[in-house]
C-alpha cells in the first residue's frame, strides 16, 4: 500500500468560551485514537480543516457527501492508507455556546451517516474477514459513535431491569446517576447560570450534549434528510 499523508492536527485559539473545555477535550481524545489508527492500519475519516491527498488517486465526490470522510474510505478500498501527521497544525474556532455546538454536532453525524448510506460500496468495509482491523476501527470510532445517545439509553434501562439482581448492577446503576448528576452540574452551569463550570461536570455535559446531538443526526439521516451547504464556525 502506498500512502497519503492525512494532516489533522487542530489546535484551538484560546477564546474566553465555556464550549471550549468539552471540545477540547474531545479532540485530545480522537487524536489519541488517529495516532493509533495510522499505527495499527488506516485512520477510518480525515479532518476537514487539514488533509491532503494526492491528485492522482483523488475521486469525485456528489456535493451531498462528506469528503473527509468518504474520501479516505474511498481511497483506501483502492489499496492506499491514511496517515496521521502530528506536526501539521490547524487552528480551528469553537462554537460560540452549547447550542451552535448541538446543531454542529447534528450536522456532522447527519451527513456523515447520508453520505455512508449512500454508497453502498463502503459497506463491505465492515468486513473484518476481508479488511480485518481496519473495518473493527471504523465501526467502534465512527457507526457507534453514531448511535452512542442510542445505547446509552438502552444501558440506563437494562440496568434499570437488572436491579436488586446482584451487586454489581446496583453499583452500576449508582455509577450511572452520578454520571447524569454531574451532566446536569454541567447543564445548569452552562445553559442557566451562564457560567464556567469545573472541568469534570462541563466534559461530561458536553459528552451527553454529543451523544443527544448524534441521536439526532442519526434519526434525520435515516428520514432522508440531507445537509449540503457547510456552515462553518467563523
Amino acid at each position: 500500500m502506498e500512502i497519503i499523508e492525512n494532516l489533522i492536527q487542530t489546535n484551538f485559539k484560546k477564546e474566553d468560551k465555556k464550549i471550549v473545555m468539552g471540545e477540547n477535550t474531545y479532540w485530545k481524545y480522537d487524536q489519541i485514537l488517529k495516532r493509533l489508527e495510522s499505527k495499527t492500519s488506516s485512520l477510518a475519516a480525515a479532518n476537514g480543516a487539514i488533509y491532503a491527498l494526492r491528485k492522482n488517486i483523488y475521486i469525485p465526490l456528489d456535493k451531498t457527501m462528506t469528503s473527509d470522510f468518504i474520501e479516505p474510505l474511498k481511497i483506501f478500498k483502492k489499496g492506499y492508507k491514511t496517515l496521521y501527521e502530528p506536526e501539521a497544525i490547524a487552528w480551528e474556532t469553537t462554537a460560540e455556546n452549547s447550542q451552535e455546538e448541538f446543531l454542529r454536532r447534528v450536522r456532522i453525524v447527519t451527513r456523515c451517516i447520508h453520505s455512508f448510506l449512500k454508497d453502498k460500496s463502503l459497506y463491505s468495509l465492515l468486513n473484518p474477514f476481508r479488511y480485518g482491523i481496519f473495518s473493527l476501527q471504523l465501526l467502534s470510532h465512527r457507526v457507534l459513535r453514531w448511535f452512542s445517545g442510542i445505547l446509552l439509553i438502552l444501558i440506563f434501562l437494562l440496568n434499570i431491569l437488572l436491579l436488586n439482581k446482584g451487586s454489581i448492577y446496583n453499583l452500576t446503576m449508582l455509577g450511572q446517576g452520578m454520571f447524569y448528576i454531574f451532566a446536569i452540574w454541567g447543564f445548569i452551569s452552562d445553559r442557566l447560570l451562564h457560567k464556567q463550570t469545573v472541568m469534570i461536570p462541563h466534559v461530561i455535559y458536553y459528552f451527553c450534549l454529543s451523544c443527544v446531538a448524534m441521536t439526532y443526526g442519526v434519526i434525520n439521516a435515516f428520514a432522508g434528510k440531507k445537509v449540503i451547504t457547510w456552515e462553518t464556525i467563523r
